[in-house]
């Protein structure tokens, strides 16, 4: 019955059954005829169908869903799996054959068809298939939690985090550029990186020359056209985007640009940590011959933690297709809903500013001409005096004029 009606979004109402007139006059007219009618004679057919169709839509070549039945085939597991799956199940667990005991409790949700067998929508991995899939789910060389978000929308095995979090720490190239305690230099101006504040979604450019605004504004008029044009860009100081050519092209192209403030690139946080994940994932991929656009596609997959879903779902509204096996229902474009994912995104802001604010302190805005000392660097170690010549648009952000006339 379940399998039957999964076509339908089904939305429940709760009506008083005094209300319910047309049902209850049925009731008391049940049918004495207990023959099998057509339709119920044909529910196998349609079961044995909609399994099909999980078969048929799962996205990936002849070649390799035969190497999975051939390997589910061999596999002890599988074959129990396959046993109780069409032949029932003991109603107690102890009567259970103790290698599949641990899907006992979910068997209501487990089908087979054709030598693969499903938990729901996720293909069941046998255990001569996990190793290569699990080398491609670490493809892109990505963290713990992403690896395990990609794989839970797609496949299933018990132990499979367990497994990811193994084949994570173990790996040589993660664990050669994990992240240090002090704070690394800036990726320099030679990659264009784009991220979209609300998707989390990544674009990046190669630049020839990392101080031509030319350039700069090729890539984004590219990318604009393929997204749309943004209400607002915020960039760091660089030449690129101070020079009069770029002022014009957000004049034309009808943008408000935003510059974060100089000599502090934290104040452009977003941006900063989506430079030190290309970084990372370039130097990873040079160094473990990988093509960067697949890691770039796998990024773009990848649900982003406390959100559940990966920035192409928010972007675009749909999984992109990639090298990893997939039913094809996952792929059917769907709109997520805006209000659970502001408020997903509030709560997982409200915990980084939580941790954030315990070591801060308030202060007082400052007017204009209110005579101030600055360091224009967190390495300096003396304190200059300036003068506030006006507010800025950015929260906390001020234009001021050093003793030497500087601005």
């Amino acid at each position: 019955m379940r399998m039957k009606i999964q076509r339908y979004d089904i939305e429940l109402h709760y009506v008083p059954g005094k209300y319910l007139y047309l049902a209850d006059t049925l009731s008391r007219a049940t049918s004495t005829d207990n023959k099998i009618t057509e339709s119920e004679d044909k529910f196998d057919e349609e079961v044995e169908a909609h399994v099909g169709l999980l078969r048929m839509h799962l996205n990936a070549t002849d070649h390799k869903v035969m190497e999975i039945q051939k390997a589910t085939s061999e596999d002890a597991v599988c074959n129990s799996l396959s046993f109780y799956i069409k032949n029932g199940w003991p109603n107690s667990i102890k009567r259970v054959q103790p290698i599949v005991q641990h899907y006992h409790k979910f068997q209501n949700e487990l089908t087979e068809y054709r030598g693969l067998i499903y938990k729901r929508d996720k293909l069941i991995i046998p255990l001569n298939c996990r190793p290569d899939l699990l080398s491609k789910l670490h493809y892109s060389h990505f963290g713990v939690n992403k690896t395990k978000n990609k794989a839970r929308l797609r496949f299933y095995w018990p132990g499979m985090a367990r497994d990811i979090e193994k084949m994570i720490l173990s790996c040589n190239i993660c664990m050669t550029h994990r992240k240090n305690n002090p704070q690394e230099p800036l990726i320099s101006h030679d990659i264009l990186n784009l991220v979209d504040y609300y998707s989390k979604y990544i674009e990046i450019a190669k630049l020839e020359d990392s101080t031509s605004s030319n350039q700069v504004i090729v890539h984004l008029k590219s990318i604009f056209a393929r997204h749309g044009i943004p209400d607002v860009v915020m960039s760091d100081n660089g030449p690129q985007f101070t020079s009069k050519l770029f002022k014009k092209f957000s004049q034309e192209w009808e943008f408000q640009h935003i510059t974060s403030s100089p000599l502090y690139p934290q104040s452009n946080g977003l941006v900063e940590r989506n430079v030190q994940i290309v970084k990372n994932s370039l130097i990873k991929a040079k160094q473990t011959n990988r093509d960067m656009y697949l890691v770039l596609l796998h990024y773009r997959n990848s649900p982003i933690e406390g959100i559940n879903f990966s920035p192409a779902q928010l972007l675009m509204g749909r999984t992109l297709r990639a090298t990893l096996p997939i039913n094809e229902s996952l792929l059917i474009p769907t709109t997520p809903n805006k209000n659970l994912v502001k408020n997903a995104l509030r709560k997982r802001q409200e915990s980084q500013r939580y941790y954030y604010i315990r070591g801060t302190k308030s202060l007082y805005p400052l007017k204009h001409r209110q005579k101030i000392y600055v360091k224009t660097q967190l390495k300096d170690k003396e304190w200059r005096p300036a003068t506030i010549e006006n507010r800025k648009e950015q929260p906390r952000s001020y234009m001021f004029k050093n003793s030497e006339g500087d601005s």
